[in-house]
């Protein structure tokens, strides 16, 4: 539907994967003004062919939610809450704590973005565009925690990809 300019009931996950990847090769090729530029129009021939003028089901919105919750959590234990609570959660030994502060309150920044995009699919009053951050953000989510239970510890996968990916689900098959 993207290439033809047709309009369908919704965007498809392999055409939002197709302008992820086309606006990373821009942003990496063309700089960042120019990159920003074609990613917005490459974003915006996405919306306007997958227009989907119906509200997310309330199960989609619900696990939004949760993922959001979830990601604000993490944000909070990663910075403002990490040399108490954080480091304990984490399960990091306290002569470590000094240590890996700083590069945890930057993951933490990282996760705020996750939170972010997935609250503005629960806010934004246009549901395409809607639609198109929980995509972004349930995506993100989902490929984050499967690294992270790759290099970090395997039940990142169960709070954070399960979540996502029922999310997306949800979104898309309800």
């Amino acid at each position: 539907a993207y290439c033809t300019g047709t309009r369908d009931a919704g965007a498809q996950p392999h055409t939002i994967a197709r302008a992820l990847g086309a606006s990373l090769w821009l942003w990496l090729g063309a700089g960042f003004s120019t990159g920003v530029e074609k990613t917005i129009a490459v974003f915006s021939k996405l919306l306007n062919s997958t227009a989907d003028t119906k509200q997310m089901h309330i199960a989609a919105q619900i696990l939004i939610g949760l993922v959001c919750l979830i990601h604000i959590t993490i944000v909070l234990l990663e910075t403002v809450l990490f040399k108490t609570r954080g480091a304990k959660v984490f399960g990091i030994p306290k002569a470590e704590v000094e240590m890996r502060a700083v590069a945890m309150s930057n993951q933490g920044c990282y996760n705020g973005f996750l939170a972010a995009a997935c609250l503005l699919a629960l806010i934004y009053p246009d549901p395409a565009i809607a639609k198109a951050f929980a995509t972004y953000g349930l995506a993100c989510v989902a490929v984050a925690g499967i690294w992270g239970a790759v290099t970090v510890m395997v039940r990142i996968l169960y709070i954070q990809t399960v979540p996502a990916v029922l999310g997306l689900a949800a979104l898309y098959l309800l």
